[in-house]
């Protein structure tokens, strides 16, 4: 008897404390568990711990190796992926896979979305969350897209794209096309969107949301509930109009501007571009000059 409470205390107590641990630190996917994704979570979370790195230490999913013609396509329209050296591109390519398989992609008005739309939506995604840990929209279950602008019953407008508290991300192809063949003009709907994504993933599920966005996003917050502040960066005229409705949009919008044209926002608005670097711990800027586009 009393080595049966050894076993329990000693052994099996832990080890499933430890799973449980475990489980709770990875998150993997959004709408089913993938074995993958959660060796891939742990890993990261312990390399992270002794490194300090958000990039993970090996790549995985080999079987699910994007082609020849899917890394074509990722150079030809996604101008960030194009910046970045080989090791990091492999890693960017292992996080589309993934977050490909993490939630579902699908058309709306009998529009057929393909493997190639799911991988440039892919892609929008994983260029934001690609200086994090935690580079799902856990909290999110699905992306619509429709062929071009649709009317919300609800708003009884029609909208490019539009990102729901229910776990939905809304996108009209033509848009989201359009923000990947004009690198420089600071309107990108698919970056737009899963900007919006990012903030109400983190206002509603906070676990999901990566510590490093969590601590910087929450400073950005507190500055922009100052009115005067708002107002001072908001109608900056380095920004689109759009940038005044309101914290939401303007967080949207400099999200937009900051990957685009960043050697523009950190001329206009150094100190707002330094936060923006610590909060997505990326620096575009620094990025597209080492690359030579």
């Amino acid at each position: 008897m009393i080595e049966a409470f050894i076993l329990l205390f000693v052994f099996i107590l832990p080890t499933v404390i430890f799973i449980i641990y475990l489980i709770g630190i990875s998150r993997p996917g959004a709408t089913e568990f993938k074995f993958s994704n959660f060796v891939e979570a742990i890993i990261e979370h312990f390399f992270h711990n002794l490194t300090g790195s958000n990039v993970a230490p090996f790549i995985n999913n080999h079987s699910k190796r994007l082609t020849e013609a899917e890394l074509k396509l990722l150079r030809e329209n996604i101008f960030y992926y194009q910046a970045l050296v080989p090791k990091a591109k492999r890693i960017f390519e292992n996080r589309v896979v993934n977050f490909m398989h993490s939630i579902e992609i699908s058309g709306r008005q009998d529009f057929e979305v393909t493997r190639d739309m799911e991988l440039l939506i892919s892609a929008t995604a994983v260029q934001l969350t690609f200086g994090w840990r935690k580079y799902y929209l856990s909290m999110f279950k699905r992306i619509f897209v429709f062929p071009t602008a649709y009317y919300n019953r609800f708003t009884k407008n029609y909208h490019k794209g539009e990102t729901s508290p229910q776990g939905v991300v809304v996108l009209s192809w033509d848009s989201f096309k359009k923000g990947h063949s004009i690198t420089d003009d600071n309107l990108n709907l698919g970056i737009h969107e899963f900007a919006h994504a990012l903030i109400i993933q983190r206002n509603k599920s906070p676990e999901y949301s990566d510590p490093i966005f969590m601590r910087w996003v929450d400073k950005l917050s507190k500055m922009l509930e100052n009115p005067r502040v708002f107002k001072i960066l908001s109608e900056h005229p380095y920004f689109r109009e759009y940038a005044r409705a309101n914290e939401m949009e303007f967080f949207a919008v400099a999200t937009e501007a900051f990957f685009e044209t960043p050697g523009e926002f950190k001329n206009a608005l150094p100190n707002l571009y330094e936060l923006m670097c610590k909060m997505y711990n990326q620096n575009p800027l620094r990025l597209y000059q080492s690359s030579s586009l």
